[in-house]
């Protein structure tokens, strides 16, 4: 007999929950049909804004190979595996080697503070602290806030945002060709490029996203990196490669905004930094650039640099200079201290593997130089901790 009964006869618990969730699901489109008439008019939950914190992911860990296209843009970068980790409050390991520390150092900027073709313990924000430890005798947490792309203004969040609740005793900051390439490209800081806005606009992400990502991110996250570089390669042309490609043929240099938004964004971020009782340094970045290039890599920059900025090579050798020049005499008028490592830094391929980037021997050496200079300011001569 029982055969006869047909299924929700033999489930009857079963029937009557599914009736009961029909029914709730009916009341709730009734109610919402009524609401919608009654108000007359749709909610619309619109888009979420945020400020752009432009920094490394949070433990993120990674062994990487610069590429062979990579490659052709440098001539002392050796092609090898180079680890970056990065800790929990997004600063390149080794970070906070002291859990108490007689002195902090951060040291913020972008990919010429990074390093990221570096070897891991000598990259020279690590380093200066290292070398401070063994002079002093002293506990010195140094920390790498260098972030590629990364432009004086995204250093000013950084610094509000992250910096000054760490309450570090001195903060190194170090910018050029970033600022030259956000304001020639965009024409301002606040502006729309993808990588580089200071605001970004996040729409909310579907279950059916959440769901991928999470099986990437676990399953297949080292499958899923070299795939997406393959299909990266094949599917895009040059200028969607680019970041600047949108804005590539409309160029219009303002050199005068330039240096006055780019001194504007140094005096912030020293006022800010003294009014949190953080000793700001200004360094001057570290280059190549010649009136006449000499090297065959520089002499494809020369070209690099007039095909796609619209410039003269000479005139962006000036406004380089310029920032440059600025950064030191924002930093005399401030009274503040300031490193001159465009000076101090031999123009070489045996310092800089490209324009502006230090290979693993260049980086020892600065790290040497701003040893040196930060023992010359005296802010170290004092007992540490242990011994008070």
């Amino acid at each position: 007999m029982n055969n006869d009964k047909n299924w929700f006869e033999l489930n009857p618990k079963k029937t009557i929950s599914s009736l009961f969730l029909i029914f709730i699901f009916i009341c709730i489109l009734l109610i919402e049909m009524t609401l919608s008439i009654t108000k007359n008019h749709t909610i619309e939950n619109g888009q979420k804004r945020y400020i752009r914190l432009k920094e490394l992911n949070i433990n993120y860990q990674n062994t990487i190979i610069p590429d062979i296209e990579y490659m052709k843009t440098t001539d002392s970068l050796v092609r090898k595996p180079y680890i970056i980790n990065v800790d929990n409050n997004g600063f390149i390991k080794p970070s906070k080697v002291h859990d108490e520390a007689d002195k902090t150092i951060v040291f913020i900027g972008g990919s010429t503070t990074e390093c990221l073709y570096v070897d891991e313990f000598k990259r020279f924000p690590y380093l200066v602290g290292k070398n401070l430890e063994e002079e002093f005798k002293l506990k010195i947490n140094s920390f790498n806030s260098g972030v590629s792309g990364n432009n004086s203004l995204h250093s000013i969040d950084i610094l509000i945002n992250k910096i000054i609740p760490m309450q570090p005793d001195i903060i190194v900051l170090m910018h050029n060709i970033n600022e030259l390439s956000t304001l020639i490209h965009e024409g301002s800081y606040w502006n729309n490029n993808s990588n580089r806005s200071p605001l970004i606009t996040l729409e909310e992400p579907k279950i059916s996203y959440l769901l991928l990502k999470s099986i990437k991110d676990y399953l297949i996250p080292n499958f899923y990196t070299e795939i997406k570089k393959i299909i990266h390669r094949f599917k895009h042309s040059n200028k969607q490669i680019d970041e600047f490609y949108k804005s590539r043929n409309k160029i219009n240099i303002n050199k005068e905004k330039i240096l006055i938004d780019y001194k504007r964004n140094l005096e912030i971020f020293i006022h800010i930094s003294k009014l949190s009782g953080i000793q700001p340094i200004l360094m001057t970045q570290f280059n190549r650039f010649k009136e006449k290039p000499t090297s065959l890599l520089m002499k494809k920059m020369k070209t690099r640099i007039e095909n796609k900025l619209n410039i003269n090579y000479s005139d962006f050798i000036e406004l380089y200079k310029k920032i440059n020049h600025i950064t030191i005499k924002v930093a005399q008028k401030n009274n503040i201290y300031y490193i001159d490592l465009d000076k101090l830094i031999p123009k070489e391929s045996k310092y800089i593997y490209d324009s502006v980037h230090l290979n693993t021997f260049g980086s020892t050496y600065t790290s040497k130089i701003i040893s040196a200079s930060l023992i010359k300011m005296g802010l170290f001569n004092y007992r540490p901790l242990s011994q008070k």
